[in-house]
């Protein structure tokens, strides 16, 4: 299972480096087969300010900037992003800083680019006004990244994050789950046994949970045919949910972990799943067939659309999800 160390933290501030906490975990059972770090590296990466712009004289769409950036004279940068201005409080990667950018081919992978004092249409640029998705800090490429304005022109960029409270790096350790230990099946599982190891105090989320009334069953019928794979299935029914893009926050957890995010409603089902280690599903109650989930083994032949459109075949006897028509889950 991967388990992010930021995530972790969240729940018990050891106190540990991550190659401690891997060390720690190995010693105590769960073994921890690799610690891998990710994140964009920044170093090279300054706070700047956009004294001035002006029309490139070979390109309408880019733009000149003078850039303040620490240095001992005011940089001219090329930028093509529609939302650069003077005034403004930017960050800028310096010659010779090596970012890890989305490739124009397939932008979920990323390729390692040194940026060098090189003429653009004509005009020679000395560095890059970044936007976040160049940081590695988000999908986001509408434009530049603007920081607050009274942001220290020549700062380390990774210093400016980390006084925002935001995250540069994390680390990822691959922690080999035994079948005794289901209880180790998430991220408050681990930080529980971490929490016993180091004497530190475990810190769960507080959420409040909604009463079981009963009125659900007027709704929809719960029907378990495979009590031997799935002795328990409980349902809630949440009303007037809007499906949207995530958060930063949840899409970076899920990354850390090899998820790719999808929606609000999806992304937070596999939040919790990687959080408790819950599985838990979120269906369109609107589409739900004959209002019943049902808990059954495949049969001959049978197919199930997954999240990335494609019908896959299902061995006979796998456990399902079900509605009323066909498999969901």
């Amino acid at each position: 299972m991967r388990v992010s160390y930021n995530w972790l933290n969240e729940y018990v501030q050891s106190g540990w480096s991550p190659a401690e906490v891997a060390s720690a975990l190995t010693m105590s059972g769960l073994e921890v087969e690799e610690v891998e770090t990710i994140g964009t590296p920044l170093d090279g990466v300054v706070v700047g300010h956009v004294v001035d712009t002006r029309r490139h004289p070979n390109a309408d769409r880019l733009t000149l900037c003078s850039v303040e950036a620490g240095g001992p004279r005011v940089l001219e940068i090329v930028c093509g992003a529609p939302n650069v201005a003077p005034g403004q409080k930017v960050p800028v990667a310096l010659v010779g800083t090596t970012l890890s950018l989305p490739d124009k081919k397939d932008p979920f992978r990323r390729v390692p680019v040194t940026l060098e004092r090189r003429a653009v249409r004509g005009v020679v640029s000395e560095g890059m006004i970044c936007a976040e998705d160049e940081l590695g800090l988000s999908d986001d490429h509408s434009g530049i990244m603007v920081l607050r304005e009274n942001a220290t022109v020549g700062q380390a960029f990774g210093e400016y994050l980390a006084s925002e409270g935001r995250e540069v790096h994390d680390a990822v350790l691959d922690v080999n789950i035994t079948p005794n230990r289901p209880d180790a099946a998430g991220h408050i599982g681990m930080a529980r046994d971490i929490a016993a190891l180091s004497g530190r105090r475990l810190r769960t989320p507080d959420v409040p949970v909604p009463p079981a009334t009963g009125r659900l069953n007027r709704e929809i019928t719960i029907d378990i045919q495979a009590p031997e794979g799935c002795p328990r299935y409980v349902a809630m029914l949440v009303r007037n949910v809007k499906v949207g893009e995530s958060p930063e926050w949840l899409k970076r957890r899920l990354t850390a972990v090899g998820l790719r995010p999808r929606n609000n409603v999806v992304d937070v089902t596999n939040f919790v799943m990687y959080e408790c280690g819950q599985p838990l599903h979120a269906f369109d109650f609107d589409r739900i067939a004959g209002a019943r989930i049902i808990v059954r083994h495949s049969g001959q032949e049978e197919r199930l659309t997954t999240l990335d459109g494609k019908k896959r075949s299902l061995p006979s006897g796998a456990q399902l999800i079900a509605d009323g028509e066909r498999p969901v889950a």
